[in-house]
């Protein structure tokens, strides 16, 4: 008796397996999912402690639903994940600084000013504008200039973990100046006319 209890039981997990495995991936590839930031580039929004503990890193959600049906407009202070220009394999998190129609000046990367460094760079139609929020260790739009909206996969929310962080993601934009909305300028320059 407990043989066929046991067998049955196996037969019902393993259905139940089954049915909800599709759907689980569904909604980890579509919906939204939990994943860890590690590295510097995005101090101290993400894993500020990591020089005082080796292998610091945070776990955030993703939200992922209607971003490749391009259905969710992005906006200047969005922290997303994308694929990196130059490496796609590699997923990099930075923030939106800029958006489609914005002018942005770029930031020396290396501390030093050089030739071009100050240029003012225009974000086409279908780009944006990334930088990690720790400019002295971040691999971003300075770098590579604008990006394909194409290469972002999800917009992180909130933090998860540690508990003692665990929230919304705060929204920060660029309080620098350093970003133009075309439509801004344009209609300033209209006005003083």
């Amino acid at each position: 008796m407990a043989r066929v209890y046991l067998t049955s039981m196996w037969a019902t997990s393993r259905d139940l397996l089954f049915l909800w495995l599709p759907i689980g991936i569904t909604i980890s590839d579509y919906g939204g999912s939990v994943a860890g930031v590690s590295g510097r580039s995005m101090q101290p929004t993400f894993n500020p402690e990591a020089q005082l503990r080796a292998g610091s890193v945070d776990r955030v959600f993703l939200y992922k639903w209607g971003i490749s049906q391009r259905q969710r407009e992005l906006q200047r202070g969005d922290i997303v994940v994308l694929g990196a220009p130059d490496e796609p394999q590699v997923k990099l998190v930075k923030r939106v600084i800029a958006v489609s129609g914005d002018v942005v000046r770029r930031v020396p990367q290396s501390g030093v000013k050089r030739r071009g460094d100050d240029e003012l760079r225009f974000v086409p139609r279908g780009h944006c504008w990334v930088e990690g929020d720790n400019q002295r260790n971040s691999k971003d739009s300075n770098t590579f200039g604008p990006v394909s909206v194409g290469l972002i996969t999800a917009i992180v929310t909130h933090v998860v973990w540690p508990p003692s962080r665990a929230g919304p993601i705060e929204r920060k934009v660029s309080p620098d100046n350093r970003v133009v909305s075309v439509k801004n300028a344009t209609a300033a320059a209209a006005a003083a006319a």
